[in-house]
C-alpha cells in the first residue's frame, strides 16, 4: 500500500496541469507504407492534436507539455493509488454507518421493548391500585361489621339481663302466684345463660397477659430468691415503682442495721 499523497505533491500535480496546453488531446494514426511489407512498422501514431494544432515533431510541443508528460508518468499512478485509498475509506465509513445504523436500529427496538414493558407494568400497577383500594374498602367494611358484632351483647348476657327484668317484676307483681312463676321463669333464664356462656368460646390470652393476670389476682409484690411468688417485700426480688425496674428488697435486719 502506497503512502497516502500529501498536499504538496497534489499542489504539484496541479501547478503542472495548470501550464499544459488545453485537451482533450488526440492521436492521428497511419499505417506503415513499407513497399517490402516485412517492415512490422503496421498502424502508428503519425501526429497529435493538442488546443486545435496538429503536432507531428518533437519541437511542435512546449517544454511545459514534455513537463507534463515526464510528471504524468509517476503522477497517475500515485493518483489512482490516492484513489484507491480514498475509496477505501469511503467504504470503511460507509461499512461504519450502516453497523451504527444497524446498532440505532437495535437500541430503538430495545427502547420500544421497554417503553411496552413500562406500559404493561404502568396497566398492572392500575390494575393493582384498583384491587388494593378494593381490599382497603373491605377491611373497612369488615372491620365495622367486627365492631358492631362485638358491641352486641352475647347470648348470655341477653339471657342474664332478661333474667334481672324477670327479678325487677317479681318486686311490683302483687299476685302471689304470678310472683311464682316469674321466679321459676328467672332460673331458667339463668340457666340459659350459663349453658351459653358455657357454649361461647373462651377469649384468647396472650401467656404475658395471662401471667400478669394470675399476678394481679394473688396480690403477689414479689419473687422470693428461691423463685416462689411472694405477698412480702423481704427477702424478695421486687418491682420498684419509683425506678420502673426490677430490685432486690433488704430485709428488716438490713434496715435496722442501716439505722
Amino acid at each position: 500500500m502506497s503512502e497516502p499523497m500529501t498536499p504538496e505533491q497534489e499542489q504539484a500535480i496541479r501547478d503542472r496541469a495548470a501550464t499544459v496546453t488545453p485537451g482533450p488531446w488526440t492521436v492521428e494514426l497511419e499505417q506503415c507504407d513499407c513497399c517490402d511489407g516485412l517492415c512490422g512498422h503496421g498502424t502508428y501514431v503519425s501526429a497529435v492534436y493538442a488546443g486545435g494544432e496538429r503536432r507531428n515533431e518533437f519541437v511542435d510541443f512546449p517544454d511545459e507539455d514534455w513537463q507534463f508528460v515526464i510528471l504524468a508518468r509517476t503522477a497517475v499512478p500515485a493518483l489512482l493509488a490516492e484513489l484507491d485509498r480514498t475509496r477505501r475509506q469511503r467504504d470503511a465509513v460507509v461499512e461504519a454507518n450502516a453497523q451504527l445504523l444497524a446498532r440505532e436500529q437495535a437500541v430503538r427496538a430495545e427502547r420500544n421493548a421497554f417503553a411496552d414493558r413500562v406500559d404493561t407494568l404502568t396497566a398492572v400497577a392500575k390494575s393493582n391500585k384498583r384491587h388494593v383500594q378494593e381490599m382497603y374498602r373491605e377491611t373497612v367494611r369488615l372491620s365495622a361489621r367486627v365492631a358492631e358484632l362485638e358491641a352486641r351483647p352475647s347470648r348470655a348476657e341477653a339471657y342474664r339481663h332478661l333474667a334481672d327484668e324477670l327479678r325487677l317484676l317479681q318486686g311490683v307483681e302483687p299476685d302471689g302466684v304470678k310472683v311464682a312463676g316469674l321466679y321459676a321463669a328467672e332460673l331458667r333464664v339463668r340457666r340459659m345463660a350459663a349453658d351459653a356462656e358455657a357454649a361461647e368460646p373462651a377469649p384468647i390470652v396472650p401467656p404475658a397477659q395471662a401471667i400478669a393476670d394470675a399476678l394481679n389476682r394473688a396480690g403477689a409484690i414479689g419473687i422470693d430468691l428461691d423463685g416462689t411468688i411472694t405477698d412480702h417485700d423481704t427477702w424478695s426480688v421486687i418491682w420498684d415503682p419509683d425506678a420502673e425496674k426490677w430490685a432486690v428488697a433488704a430485709s428488716e435486719y438490713d434496715e435496722e442495721a442501716d439505722e
